[in-house]
């Protein structure tokens, strides 16, 4: 947890972390032969998928931060309260990114950069925020979007989607550093 004056900032990533289960059941699907640059067959399988696949809340009874993974809301594991001095922050982050030991800069989603086409981009759709009392935000209208290496990456927050089951969308991609 880092303060820097009004702003609160938790990271997440931290080694304290309860693990509940050693392995699961994940909600990707297995594309098989359709998996093809620009072919909307995965994207009519994921359109079934109508509930959040991740998600950090924070738990009313007692204030742990779960991690939950798949459409069934399984419990990967916690943070416990006691790491946190505080019960609020003033945003919320979250973020991706792409390493090999082999490659300095490898590519990220297809390879090439978004231009906001759920049919041939990377992309993380159905994003919201918890609030308070526990209800979704689902509009979050008032997001950045960041890429430390603009040349090799690129992230676009895109509210408005021709898809409406889809929500708010965050496409991204890039060829990395070697292109």
């Amino acid at each position: 947890m880092e303060v820097r004056g009004p702003v609160m900032c938790v990271l997440l990533m931290c080694y304290i972390f309860g693990h509940i289960i050693t392995s699961h059941n994940s909600c990707f699907i297995e594309a098989g032969s359709s998996s093809k640059y620009g072919d909307l067959e995965i994207e009519k399988k994921l359109r079934t998928i109508n509930k959040p696949a991740v998600k950090i809340i924070k738990d009313k009874a007692n204030g742990n931060w779960w991690f939950e993974f798949s459409t069934d809301a399984e419990e990967i594991g916690f943070w416990p309260s006691n790491l946190f001095r505080q019960s609020s922050g003033n945003y919320v982050e979250w973020g991706g990114e792409v390493f090999t030991a082999s490659l300095p800069g490898p590519q990220m989603g297809y390879g090439i950069f978004p231009f906001e086409q759920v049919r041939y981009d990377a992309y993380v759709k159905r994003v919201a925020i918890l609030d308070d009392n526990y209800n979704f935000d689902t509009k979050v209208d008032y997001m950045e979007s960041f890429s430390d290496d603009n040349a090799g990456y690129k992230v676009i927050d895109f509210v408005k989607s021709e898809f409406q089951d889809a929500g708010h969308i965050i496409f991204y991609g890039g060829p990395g550093l070697d292109h």
